[in-house]
């Protein structure tokens, strides 16, 4: 309003009192009475035909369906990718854009936190068993509880669940033979980063134990839905798991998802073959990320997605019907 030199239109929708015209909002309405600028000022009914004629001089915004196509920060050059990103990618290359590339902020579900908060009390447990003093199961209920009262979940109702399948499949787990490692437990969550072709993967593994004849074997943690054979033998994140326990030096012979959900175990192995495998589907994605290859892949997933809202893919044109106008000049 500060920019006007001569005249200055203020317009909106058109409203009535007892079925007369009146500036269209309260504050209009305290400009147009305002006792000091009564004679400046001017309201009036406007023709539909002279509305064209008016506009801002401003840059048109940008819709959600133009905005999310906008290139990526990035520029081409490749990001650090993981298992995680990579799955993220072939679900929906469009929500890795946003999530990994714009980092735009998302809330850490309730499954996710529940998930952190069961592995650290595994770390703590199997941290304790390698020093030579293994927490009993009050101890690991209690490691666990700590670290979930940090959550940030809403919900009593879904907080004390969780808290019950936490107790629940840590008890289960403690007296279990999933508790007693095969071999040396060599370490626990080991950080990893393993360039493939160019492209920088990294990772955290879960456990690393050192079998009876040298080998390693990978263990990881699921507290979701249980992993079956299947999803073991076709996992890229098993799968990465084995390049990064060749590039620390070990011979990985099992690869293991602990389901704690039912506490059964799932192993798997990985040939040469299976690994170059794993390593092309890693380039051709890397290659397609760094070539801008953001495409929305709508699915059934959508509905769970952090960015449904701002999906072009979700967006739904809304009908403009004609209103009358009303505008107030100040002169």
């Amino acid at each position: 309003m500060t920019r006007a030199m001569d005249q200055l239109h203020l317009c909106g929708k058109l409203s009535k009192i007892k079925g007369l015209p009146v500036p269209p909002s309260k504050f209009l309405r305290e400009l147009v009475d305002h006792k000091s600028l009564r004679d400046q000022i001017q309201f009036q009914v406007m023709p539909l035909a002279s509305i064209d004629q008016i506009h801002a001089a401003a840059e048109p915004l940008l819709n959600v369906s133009e905005w999310t196509k906008l290139p990526a920060r990035s520029n081409g050059s490749l990001l650090e990718l993981s298992a995680s990103a990579i799955q993220q990618y072939e679900t929906c290359p469009l929500a890795y854009k946003l999530r990994y590339d714009w980092m735009l902020p998302e809330d850490a579900s309730a499954a996710l936190q529940f998930g952190n908060a069961m592995h650290l009390a595994l770390k703590a447990f199997f941290d304790g068993m390698r020093a030579g003093r293994t927490p009993d199961e009050p101890t690991l209920i209690a490691c666990f509880l700590d670290e979930f009262s940090k959550a940030k979940i809403n919900e009593p109702l879904q907080r004390e669940m969780y808290e019950q399948q936490g107790r629940a499949q840590l008890s289960a787990f403690v007296h279990s033979q999933l508790a007693r490692p095969e071999g040396e437990i060599l370490e626990t969550e080991r950080r990893f980063k393993i360039e493939v072709e160019g492209a920088q993967v990294k990772g955290r593994l879960d456990r690393l134990d050192k079998l009876s004849n040298g080998d390693v074997a990978i263990i990881d943690y699921k507290t979701g839905k249980p992993k079956t054979q299947d999803d073991a033998d076709d996992s890229l994140q098993l799968s990465i798991y084995a390049l990064a326990g060749k590039s620390l030096g070990h011979k990985p012979a099992s690869l293991v998802f602990i389901n704690l959900t039912n506490g059964a175990a799932v192993a798997s192995q990985r040939s040469e073959e299976n690994l170059r495998a794993a390593e092309l589907k890693i380039v051709d994605i890397a290659g397609r990320i760094a070539a801008g290859d953001f495409a929305p892949n709508p699915g059934s997933r959508c509905y769970w997605c952090s960015y449904h809202s701002i999906c072009p893919e979700q967006e739904e044109p809304l009908p403009r019907p004609a209103i009358g106008r009303a505008a107030v000049t100040v002169h």
